[in-house]
């Protein structure tokens, strides 16, 4: 991530529509980016690494990795694409991509997203598509709104 992707990322993650699926739970201002990217240097200090998804150069999205440790080598997946961008395959390729990088960079062992059983089929279809697997079921896990969801925890071996 550069500090080119500032602008993107400050329309991306100021986008209301994505923040139900995500703990966000409010606007950042361009500072905020600016400064996040800026301290985004390495997953080993951070416990995360963010990447841009793009297409013929231009963002499309992000993808994150987190709440990576060294000692227990796993990172959990966050990923998500501009409404144009959902469903041609660039969500496939780039947990193929980040897959990669967690294990041959990173030295992950596996990876693991939480998903929405209720509100985000999509999202269950694309990490089954990867060779995530559903491995348990968090009975009221996230707060989406006023009402307590429950979450798919799908898990790769890598």
């Amino acid at each position: 991530m550069a500090s080119s992707d500032a602008d993107f990322l400050y329309r991306f993650e100021n986008d209301a529509s994505l923040w139900a699926d995500s703990s966000q739970r409010g606007p950042f201002s361009h500072a905020d980016i600016e400064a996040y990217i800026a301290r985004a240097a390495e997953a080993e200090h951070n416990g995360e690494l963010r990447l841009i998804i793009c297409r013929d150069g231009a963002p499309i999205g992000t993808l994150d990795l987190f709440n990576y440790s060294p000692a227990s080598p796993s990172a959990e997946v966050g990923i998500a694409l501009t409404a144009e961008a959902r469903g041609c395959g660039h969500g496939l390729q780039a947990l193929a991509q980040a897959a990669e990088i967690a294990k041959n960079i990173l030295g992950a062992h596996h990876l693991f997203a939480h998903v929405s059983l209720r509100h985000n089929p999509a999202a269950r279809r694309l990490f089954e598509r990867a060779g995530y697997e559903h491995v348990a079921t968090l009975p009221e896990w996230h707060l989406r709104g006023q009402n307590w969801e429950d979450i798919a925890v799908f898990q790769k071996i890598l």
